[in-house]
């Protein structure tokens, strides 16, 4: 099986060497066009055939746009980036097993799961996504080898696994608040999954059907046992009755009755309780760390239940006017469509772009210069609401970070929500995932009541606090050695170094080749990305032998009904 899995993993670079000679024929052609002025006929047919190339949706159209030495910088980040994929997608870190802390159970140490009760547990989860592919895990992450394998979602259910809290990964009615990119970390995510309990009656928990004997091995109430401490490495899934008829939410009113009757604030069966947060980071690795739980009905559902969410995206503050990016913010703060702010997905099509804001507002959270402004502060934008689009909030900030450094004017975002006046989104870059961040998510007081553990947050503070530390004191030493250089410059020379203060977290940092939004290429729109889809899936389906599936989807003009899964 690993030589199989690593046959998949050495399929990714090929891959990412089509993506790199996309850029290398964007290079070339911008030297023909420093050559040679070439027609706007042959520009569009040359955007046309890298069109038809980019069978991953991948963003290039704004490639065109950008000088020469930019396109050579991004192919040498892109051949550091293949030459990483060894280390990224080895064979040890496919499914996460090599961050976890703590070995596989031995055989005579396995717990049988028949003689415990099941209980849906919400857990807050605090992770820092940087040196992961993303956050959420699905079973076709297995059969996809795509780089999604090493996420954090995926070590969380193999702690679980090896404590010994769930059987098997594909029964446990797994749910989160949301589904953060690659890079993006979390401070308030939050999972619902179905885990064993050591108690008989209780908020959130059913009965099993098969009725505990004396012969069934069961762990001591404390949960701090030696079984409890080892792991189970089974991830196929479940066939037994007695272990579906614990799982499936719809069958057995009697059952929903049972943990009706108890109170979700009732916290006197708690000492009974198998402590989760503590056996769980005892497994997790110390950029995943859990620090509460809370009881929840049996569909309670973390992604619905949620009230609002708040990310928060840290920048540098450089040449931007943050009192304009301040000002210019409060545009957003409303009900309006954001379809010029999102990146198309297939999940995005099941319903609209309409979303409320229901607040924004950018502060600086860490001066260093007494009170007094320096390019080197480090400025937070956060962003409230209910839901989000795909990538909404990085392209919001992106608009605000070229109002903010003087490269739009302010109308952008008026112009920008009015979905009459742009068709479909202009083919602007949005900002980079690692500065942002899910700071807080709302839930009814009647949906969850938070245990927290002190332990926890202790621990989680310890492991944090030595991370910043280091991070902390990099970040000191090349503050002070570029305000040292900046200090000898000329006030012409060291406005232009503060235009690179941002790195790399847009593509166009002021460059003098810089379109303007009204001015570049649109995106497809949503009914055009619709008919890709949906074309897409009748080949499929074609392709799989189903032909009358395929005719049916060809005569379905419902987006909701359309097989993205086939």
């Amino acid at each position: 099986m690993m030589n199989h899995v690593y046959r998949k993993c050495r399929r990714l670079v090929p891959q990412v060497k089509r993506h790199s000679l996309i850029l290398v024929q964007c290079c070339q052609h911008s030297n023909k066009i420093e050559q040679t002025i070439l027609a706007e006929a042959d520009i569009e047919k040359q955007k046309e055939s890298f069109r038809l190339y980019n069978k991953g949706s991948h963003d290039f159209e704004h490639l065109f746009d950008i000088r020469k030495s930019q396109l050579v910088y991004k192919v040498i980040q892109m051949q550091r980036q293949i030459d990483s994929y060894e280390n990224t997608f080895g064979i040890n870190n496919t499914e996460g097993n090599s961050k976890i802390r703590i070995k596989p159970p031995d055989i005579e140490d396995l717990i049988n799961f028949k003689a415990y009760n099941s209980r849906r547990i919400a857990f807050k989860v605090v992770y820092l996504g940087w040196d992961y592919m993303g956050y959420a895990w699905s079973e076709n992450s297995n059969k996809l080898i795509k780089g999604n394998t090493n996420v954090v979602e995926r070590v969380f259910l193999e702690a679980l696994l090896r404590k010994q809290l769930i059987q098997d990964i594909h029964h446990t009615n797994l749910d989160r608040c949301g589904r953060t990119d690659k890079g993006v970390s979390g401070l308030a995510q939050v999972i619902s999954v179905n885990v064993r309990s050591n108690l008989d009656g209780a908020y959130g928990l059913w009965r099993s059907k098969r009725k505990r004997t004396s012969n069934m091995k069961r762990a001591k109430p404390d949960g701090i046992n030696e079984a409890l401490s080892n792991t189970t490495i089974n991830l196929a899934p479940g066939n037994s009755s007695d272990q579906d008829s614990g799982l499936k939410l719809n069958e057995g009113s009697a059952k929903i009755e049972e943990w009706m009757k108890y109170d979700l604030s009732d916290r006197s069966l708690d000492e009974g309780e198998i402590p989760y947060v503590k056996l769980l980071n005892e497994a997790l690795p110390e950029d995943i760390r859990v620090i509460a739980w809370s009881p929840v009905q049996g569909k309670f559902s973390p992604r619905r239940a949620c009230l609002g969410r708040t990310y928060r995206y840290f920048l540098p503050r450089g040449n931007l006017d943050i009192d304009l990016m301040r000002e210019c913010a409060q545009k957003f703060v409303g009900k309006h469509d954001f379809s010029n702010f999102a990146k198309l997905s297939a999940d995005s099509m099941r319903e609209d772009a309409v979303r409320v804001i229901k607040n924004i507002d950018i502060e600086v959270v860490s001066n260093h210069d007494s009170g007094c402004e320096n390019e080197f502060d480090i400025c937070a934008i956060t962003v409230t609401g209910a839901r989000f689009l795909y990538r909404q909030v990085r392209f919001m900030v992106s608009i605000l970070y070229l109002i903010g450094n003087g490269s739009e004017c302010p109308s952008v975002i008026d112009d920008l929500l009015d979905i009459n006046k742009f068709k479909g989104r202009p083919t602007y870059s949005s900002m980079a995932p690692i500065p942002l961040l899910l700071f807080d998510s709302e839930y009814h007081n009647n949906a969850v009541d938070w245990r927290w553990d002190c332990g926890a947050l202790e621990t989680t503070a310890i492991s944090i606090a030595k991370i910043w530390s280091e991070k902390a004191i990099k970040s000191e030493i090349t503050r002070t050695i570029c305000e040292y250089a900046m200090s000898k410059l000329t006030s012409e020379n060291r406005e232009e170094v503060e235009n690179y203060i941002h790195g790399d977290l847009l593509l166009h940092d002021g460059d003098s080749h810089f379109k303007k939004i009204a001015d570049m290429d649109l995106c497809q729109t949503r009914q055009e990305f619709f008919d890709k889809q949906k074309n897409r899936s009748i080949r499929r389906l074609k392709k799989k032998g189903k032909y009358y599936e395929a005719r049916d989807l060809k005569d379905e003009s419902n987006s909701k009904l359309v097989g993205w899964r086939s």
